[in-house]
């Protein structure tokens, strides 16, 4: 179908512009595309986003993880995506000496390794207070609901170690990327 005819000076003949014959999509509303399969976006494409804020404290005098309430669940569309995990938390010791290691979970498999995990924080000399930033990039290869939780522990010495506080927010996102 012609979209345009233009005359040029010299030609004999007008030239003729055609459109390509694209096809037109079922139910694809092009102004906002709401409606545009996720199946059709290209690798590298944000697929969804979770995030949860969470003020919860949570502490141990323990050695071994425990979760903390700061936790996302994601149901991957595509079994091949990765999953990008980020945010930050609050975390704090009680005392001099002593550690808090962090880790990261999905579902039951620890997904750092090492021995100081996702994040460490060491106070030498008296209690520390900080906010411990993360990222992760995963591939979780599952269209099943996915939870991915932050656990911690004290490392060494006695004391408390804090993961969360009532007064500033713990965030974590989930982003589905296509692959």
């Amino acid at each position: 179908m012609p979209i345009s005819t233009v005359s040029q000076k010299g030609l004999d003949a007008p030239l003729t512009l055609t459109a390509p014959v694209l096809g037109t999509p079922a139910s694809i509303n092009l102004a906002n595309a709401t409606n545009l399969p996720k199946a059709a976006l290209p690798t590298g494409s944000v697929l969804q986003v979770v995030s949860v804020r969470d003020k919860q404290a949570n502490s141990t005098t323990g050695t071994t993880y425990i979760a903390s309430t700061l936790a996302a669940s994601i149901t991957p569309t595509r079994s091949t995506s990765k999953i990008l995990v980020f945010g930050h938390f609050y975390a704090r010791t009680s005392a001099s000496a002593v550690s808090l290691i962090s880790t990261l979970y999905r579902n039951s498999t620890d997904l750092t390794s090492g021995t100081i995990g996702l994040g460490y924080i060491y106070a030498a000399s008296s209690n520390l207070e900080i906010t411990v930033p993360f990222t992760l990039l995963d591939s979780p290869a599952t269209t099943s609901s996915t939870t991915y939780t932050i656990y911690f522990k004290r490392s060494d010495a006695a004391g408390t170690a804090a993961l969360g506080n009532a007064q500033s927010d713990s965030v974590i996102t989930l982003m589905e990327i296509a692959a």
